[in-house]
């Protein structure tokens, strides 16, 4: 289909794009191939998954994830500074780094979820949408 095409289109130019050395070019065309490969995702995704990418896509972690995203978002460049703000020990492995970074960063996106987030939504029913 169309779809597929201009997917296999943009991993091929990303997996070309690999073997060049980074310059301004390159990080555009990476990053505009990246983009148009997640449009594609969530078109897939408004009209919906069957089948193996239905389990992988709807399973809870994720759907929380989605639920939580803004808070991700709006939290994920604090983390390293947070992190260093409440005295935990350096760690050097970069993964268990990462790993424990993320772990801060989904508790703190969850409590902006339940404290703020939720709270402001659950005022929609006061107002009417045309």
């Amino acid at each position: 289909s169309y779809a597929l095409s201009i997917l296999f289109i943009n991993l091929i130019s990303i997996a070309v794009l690999l073997f060049f050395e980074e310059n301004v070019i390159s990080v555009f065309l990476f990053r505009l191939n990246v983009s148009v490969i997640f449009m594609l995702l969530i078109s897939k995704v408004s009209i919906g998954f069957t089948g193996f990418l239905k389990i992988i896509f709807e399973n809870k972690i994720l759907m929380y994830l989605g639920k939580i995203s803004y808070g991700l978002y709006l939290f994920h460049n604090f983390i390293p500074m947070i992190y260093a703000g409440i005295k935990l020990p350096p760690v050097q492995n970069v993964f268990f780094r990462l790993t424990v970074q993320a772990v801060l960063l989904i508790f703190l996106a969850s409590a902006s979820w339940f404290i703020i987030e939720k709270p402001i939504n659950n005022l929609k029913k006061y107002f009417k949408y045309n």
